[in-house]
């Protein structure tokens, strides 16, 4: 079986829990071949200079940083935050993978888990579009609701919604590993 060679482009701790989800996933016909994060910021009081969630993982899991992307066959992308330009966007063969946790177009932008908890909606969900150069916009490639529950906290809403993204992502793989032209033609 041919393995898809997947860039992986996530900064906060929830983008590194798919991140762990996709690497220790049993039987996904990918390849994790490197992670592009945020540099290192200073935090706190102290101003210690820290290292984002997601470098920590790659690290953890043994991840080279900033791979070469022209031999990448996908970019995924959760919660860079950062906009790509097109020169980025074009070097994997087929290009960028947005997983965004809302409902795309409802909810672009840097809140989309907190704001249908602060406007009091019963849903929301995970979509994955084509990356192109607007933000949060693109082609759907999948798109998935989930119910939010009364009383739900942000926290609890953000793992589901992880979940739920991996789960989608698993059956995207597996369509791939069915035909390498759906992944292709998306």
């Amino acid at each position: 079986m041919t393995k898809l060679k997947v860039a992986y482009f996530g900064t906060p701790d929830f983008s590194a829990h798919l991140l762990k989800k996709l690497v220790e996933g049993k039987n996904l016909p990918i390849e994790i071949i490197g992670v592009v994060t945020q540099p290192d910021k200073k935090v706190g009081r102290k101003q210690v200079l820290t290292p984002s969630p997601v470098k920590i993982t790659a690290e953890e899991l043994g991840l080279p940083l900033n791979p070469d992307l022209k031999s990448a066959d996908l970019a995924l992308l959760f919660a860079f935050g950062e906009v790509l330009l097109s020169d980025i966007l074009s070097k994997p063969k087929y290009g960028f993978w947005n997983v965004h946790p809302s409902l795309l177009p409802k909810y672009r932008g840097p809140s989309p888990i907190a704001t249908p908890l602060l406007n009091g909606d019963v849903e929301t969900g995970v979509t994955i579009i084509k990356m192109d150069e607007k933000l949060d916009h693109g082609p759907i490639i999948a798109q998935k609701k989930t119910y939010i529950f009364p009383l739900q906290r942000r926290d609890q809403l953000t793992e589901r919604l992880v979940d739920l993204a991996f789960e989608m992502l698993q059956e995207l793989f597996r369509k791939y590993e069915e035909n390498m032209d759906t992944v292709s033609t998306t």
